[in-house]
């Protein structure tokens, strides 16, 4: 056996009955994939495309999972056929069957060109050997195993095999030709990723819930090991510093892309619009990457939820503002260089360049101030926005 698994649906109501076929099926590194009926062996087919590389069908079978027997009719591998040509990925359909009027039925066999025998051990070898021969040209099949690794992901005790589609189609793209121009849309699945990858991350009790709550960035700091302003203390740093540096800037960079707001750092949209090259895409999608693999091995670390409980601890000195006690002022700069409202001094970096003086600021959240600026600004400002 190779290391190479091949996802096969199969469509027999009698498959329960074939122990063998399955187990002959693995020798070949064959996965056969069961159902009984037209309407549940298609509809898996169409729901989850991404995850099969080849179909094989019986000659007769249910139209659906319940019906009982007797029922099996030679018009549904018919309907099924219909049904797989109107897919976007195509499939070279193979049946093996115990039905011999199908197997020498002329008819049948120009309608279906790769016909093999229940119980007959040569055909049922050329039939796997066709099998694998058909898979390994699916384009899905080939990209799950030359990311292997990444794929692992897909475990549902990861993301789950939701996940398979949107990383398949980024890596579709990365194999496209350099002629490809991406846009920001192009952008928006690698956010989709990362955010599902953080429902993980706080089901297993990684995240706290006012950081998840609290949306894309705050979630992104936090995990980064940039704790500093975020009410939370943890017990180890999560990332690896080389880690932190790339996934952040990941985030940013398609953050930036997604918004057309004024004041943006970076203006991704307008740059990939105008640079028109494939590669900063590109280099952001092996980013995301190496984060998945990065995650399937923390996640693997740090499997039970109420043991991440104890990874971090809310510090006491948060100060939530409540409808008593908020603040909203104009934004002002000292002598210094420090911008503040009252007594709350903001953080440098998230003011300069972004706002001016003068705009309408609500605080939401401080801190108490512990920097040299104590004296003259006794609280920290953690969470704000702008009132327009």
């Amino acid at each position: 056996m190779s290391n190479k698994v091949y996802n096969i649906l199969w469509v027999d109501d009698e498959h329960e009955k074939l122990g063998g076929t399955k187990r002959s099926a693995l020798d070949f590194d064959l996965k056969l994939i069961p159902f009984k009926s037209l309407d549940a062996g298609m509809s898996e087919l169409e729901r989850n495309l991404v995850l099969y590389d080849g179909v094989l069908l019986d000659a007769k079978f249910f139209e659906k999972e319940d019906d009982v027997p007797d029922t099996e009719d030679t018009d549904y591998v018919h309907r099924a056929k219909e049904r797989i040509l109107q897919l976007p990925k195509k499939f070279d359909i193979h049946i093996l069957t115990g039905q011999a009027e199908a197997f020498d039925s002329k008819t049948f066999k120009q309608a279906f060109t790769k016909v093999f025998r229940k119980g007959i051990s040569d055909d049922e070898d050329a039939l796997f050997n066709s099998l694998k021969v058909a898979a390994e040209s699916q384009l899905d099949f080939q990209i799950r195993n030359e990311y292997k690794r990444v794929f692992e992901i897909g475990n549902e005790k990861y993301l789950g095999s939701k996940i398979y589609e949107p990383i398949i189609n980024l890596l579709k793209q990365i194999k496209s030709t350099n002629d490809f121009e991406p846009t920001k849309d192009n952008l928006l699945p690698l956010r989709k990723i990362i955010e599902n990858s953080f429902d993980k991350l706080f089901e297993l009790g990684i995240i706290p819930n006012e950081i998840y709550k609290a949306g894309l960035n705050p979630t992104v700091k936090f995990l980064c090991n940039n704790k500093s302003n975020s009410g939370y203390s943890v017990v180890k740093e999560f990332m690896h510093p080389s880690m932190s540096f790339f996934f952040d800037n990941l985030v940013f960079i398609t953050q930036d892309s997604q918004h057309d707001k004024k004041g943006l750092k970076l203006n991704v949209d307008e740059y990939i619009s105008n640079i028109k090259s494939p590669y900063l895409f590109k280099s952001l999608v092996f980013q995301l990457l190496d984060y998945l693999i990065w995650l399937k091995q923390f996640i693997d670390e740090n499997p039970n939820p109420d043991d991440n409980l104890k990874l971090w601890a809310k510090n006491n000195n948060i100060h939530e503002v409540t409808a008593e006690n908020y603040l909203i002022g104009q934004l002002q700069q000292d002598g210094k260089g420090n911008f503040y409202v009252g007594q709350c001094v903001f953080p440098y970096t998230k003011i300069n360049g972004f706002f001016n003086l003068g705009d309408t600021i609500e605080i939401t959240k401080t801190i108490q101030n512990d920097k040299s600026t104590k004296d003259a600004y006794p609280l920290f400002v953690v969470s704000f926005k702008k009132i327009d």
